[in-house]
């Protein structure tokens, strides 16, 4: 700069006076210039000042160039790592970076805990071995090209080995009938890391019961009734973990098992070969045979030899077809009966053979089949079939003429049905098919727990309304149970179709409803109840309204508020943004706080309110300090088109021409994005700024009409 007492400067020269070669003078006639392309050295330039009446004055100043210090590099030892044993090492992943050269060197140590193994302590990346428990704390040295060095630690925990918790296992289900009433059971428990210290028997489901010895891992169960029983064997290990498995013993009613008697196969002779030799057998899934007895069902006369005899021989028979019927008889006076055939033939002709078809066995309410029988003659044709009933309860047959028909109004109970075929000479065949009609089956009970319900906290109860039915029955039972989701809920009625739900957390909840029916079946079916959190509504914060002082005023009171709409503000605080120097803030951490010190420009402060849930919310306000007019030369400013788009045009109103003026713009965070120099014409002066490349927001515009005075305008960048 250049002063004149009695005048004006009106030239300004820039020269180098000594120092390197390499140095250009941007702007050498500007009081103010850049000076560039500057090498290791000291120069020393001379300032040329020369009045309105061409009297001149020099002043230098010196530049001094500085070699490049070098950046240190920058060690990184990599996150803390936690294990457990019995993992006893971990990988190292450490690196190093140079601002200005390359690492050159690493070294992995130790700094404190127990004793361990580095596996490369010269790489960057290694791994150590041999970790006890214990607390390590590992340092990572690096070394740059240049012998600088940087060092980062890294801490290793390693926890005792964890319980492993046991397993139980209640053995295998268990079937029994009546009279049978007891059954042994034997469990067992296991503990990979220790010992089973306790066994506990307990019954989950069913009729009365009596466990013997409950605390053993083998006991017996005694007392049992007809039904299904869920028993739990608990074991729990030397520190106190437990685990729990459960078996199913079913208890059938008594009954007697019916025999089953077969009377063998077919057989057919030619005369005069007219005796056969007859095996039957009768088995007992329960019992034992008692009594065979062998009789002739149709035919022409003959002989049965032993007729009490599993074997027997039929003698004296002549042309025609025979059925014959073996009836078995157990301990407990069930019997069964089946049936064989004999056909004789005469010398010439061949009688045909009869196939009844195979067996049936259906369960009611089906109450009607369908048979298709066959006849085949060797030396002629079938000309006649006939079905018939030969034993069991009433049923009827629908067509008995035909190979194929239906038999309907059939009831429980094991029928014998026999087709009769007559060949074209008169010869005869006959088979049998046995119908065996089950009781009806039980049905299954059906569940169904409801639909999934989503409740949101504070609500922490929701109704279940279940239901349960059964189609040839009823519902004796109800229980529900939680198959999966957080530790805290109560089920307010567990044995009721209807029941609330309390005590319910944030989770997704599984609930199991268990319905029995008059038979002992079981169905089941499962809801889900999800729980949600309340959503948490963000605070608004208020700094107040800008603020306008002058000098020597020096501070303000600032005024900030705070506002949430579900909880309330935990935490305030005041900070400066921006503006031409720090300020005091007196009491951040206050909504209400005083600002001292404060000089001629325009400040940024910033009000942060934090909620309850830890959300924040930000807001700010602008303090502008004006300094007093050293004369009364009115100058003004001002800025438009505000919001600007890409050109904003600067309207400087002034009394002075020809005077240098400094146009600097800011951003909020006092960061500089443009700055010129030029000289007022005349009294109004218009500058173009290009605004276009400045991303959007507000800018504050400053015009420095000297030392001492200066005015700002801020404008709204937009897109």
């Amino acid at each position: 700069s250049g002063t004149d007492a009695d005048g004006t400067i009106s030239n300004y020269v820039w020269s180098k006076i000594s120092g390197p070669s390499s140095a250009t003078i941007t702007t050498a006639t500007s009081a103010t210039t850049t000076i560039t392309s500057l090498v290791q050295g000291v120069y020393l330039f001379e300032l040329k000042v020369t009045d309105n009446q061409g009297a001149t004055a020099r002043d230098t100043m010196k530049v001094t160039v500085n070699t490049a210090a070098n950046i240190p590099p920058v060690a990184n030892a990599g996150a803390d790592k936690t294990i457990t044993l019995p993992t006893s090492s971990v990988s190292l992943s450490g690196s190093g970076t140079d601002a200005d050269g390359t690492i050159s060197n690493y070294v992995w140590s130790k700094i404190s805990g127990p004793s361990a193994t580095i596996t490369t302590a010269t790489s960057a990346a290694s791994s150590i071995t041999s970790l006890v428990q214990g607390v390590y704390l590992f340092e990572l040295k690096v070394t740059d090209n240049q012998g600088a060095t940087a060092k980062d630690t890294m801490q290793v925990t390693v926890n005792a080995a964890g319980n492993i918790p046991p397993v139980a296992n209640a053995g295998a289900d268990k079937t029994i009938t009546l009279p049978t009433n007891s059954v042994s059971v034997i469990g067992t428990g296991t503990d990979a890391d220790g010992t089973i210290s306790n066994y506990l028997w307990s019954k989950i489901s069913g009729p009365s019961a009596t466990i013997t010895t409950a605390t053993s891992a083998t006991t017996t169960i005694t007392s049992l009734v007809q039904g299904v029983y869920l028993f739990e064997l608990k074991v729990t290990d030397n520190q106190g973990a437990t685990a729990k498995d459960t078996m199913q013993v079913t208890v059938n009613a008594a009954g007697n098992i019916p025999p089953v008697a077969n009377a063998g196969a077919d057989k057919t002779i030619t005369l005069p070969t007219n005796s056969v030799s007859v095996i039957g057998t009768g088995t007992d899934a329960d019992g034992t045979i008692s009594n065979y007895l062998w009789s002739k069902i149709s035919g022409p006369s003959a002989t049965i030899t032993t007729a009490t005899s599993a074997t027997t021989t039929i003698t004296s028979l002549v042309q025609g077809v025979y059925l014959f019927e073996l009836k078995v008889t157990d301990n407990q006076g069930a019997t069964a009966k089946d049936t064989m055939q004999v056909t004789v033939n005469a010398a010439g002709n061949i009688p045909p053979v009869a196939n009844a078809g195979a067996d049936k066995t259906i369960t009611l309410p089906t109450n009607s089949v369908s048979v298709t029988g066959t006849g085949t003659d060797a030396d002629g044709t079938i000309s006649s079939y006939l079905w018939s009933k030969i034993s069991g309860p009433s049923a009827t047959i629908t067509t008995a003429t035909s190979v194929a028909t239906t038999i309907t109004s059939l009831v429980q109970g094991v029928y014998l049905f026999e087709l009769k075929v007559t060949d074209n000479q008169g010869a005869t065949a006959r088979d049998t098919m046995k119908v065996t009609v089950n009781a009806v089956a039980n049905i299954p009970p059906v569940a169904n727990a409801g639909a999934d319900k989503t409740i949101t906290l504070p609500t922490n109860v929701v109704p279940l309304a279940g239901s349960g039915g059964d189609a040839d029955g009823s519902v004796v039972s109800y229980s529900w149970t939680k198959i999966s989701g957080p530790t805290a809920y109560n089920i307010v009625n567990p044995a009721s179709p209807v029941t609330d739900i309390s005590m319910l957390i944030q989770g997704v909840y599984l609930f199991e409803l268990k319905v029995t029916d008059n038979k002992g079946a079981i169905g089941k079916d499962t809801v889900k109840v999800t729980v949600k959190t309340i959503v948490n509504i963000p605070p608004i914060a208020n700094a107040g309204l800008d603020q306008t002082i002058t000098l020597p005023t020096d501070s303000v009171t600032l005024t900030g508020k705070g506002m949430d709409a579900d909880g309330s503000i935990n935490k305030v605080y005041w900070k400066q943004i921006s503006g031409p120097s720090i300020s005091s803030v007196s009491v951040a951490d206050s909504t209400i706080t005083g600002v001292k010190n404060l000089i001629g420009g325009t400040y940024l402060f910033e009000f942060s309110v934090t909620d309850n849930s830890g959300a924040t919310a930000k807001d700010t306000l602008s303090v502008t300090v004006a300094v007093p007019r050293l004369s009364p030369v009115v100058n003004r400013i001002k800025i438009y088109p505000n919001p600007v788009i890409d050109i904003a045009t600067l309207e400087i109103n002034s009394n002075k021409s020809n005077t240098p003026l400094l146009v600097m713009i800011t951003d909020m965070q006092g960061k500089i994005v443009y700055q010129n120099q030029f000289y007022t014409t005349q009294n109004t002066t218009l500058n173009k700024i290009n605004m276009s490349n400045l991303t959007k927001g507000i800018y504050a515009v400053t015009v420095y009409f000297s030392k001492n005075e200066k005015q700002t305008i801020k404008v709204f960048r937009s897109n």
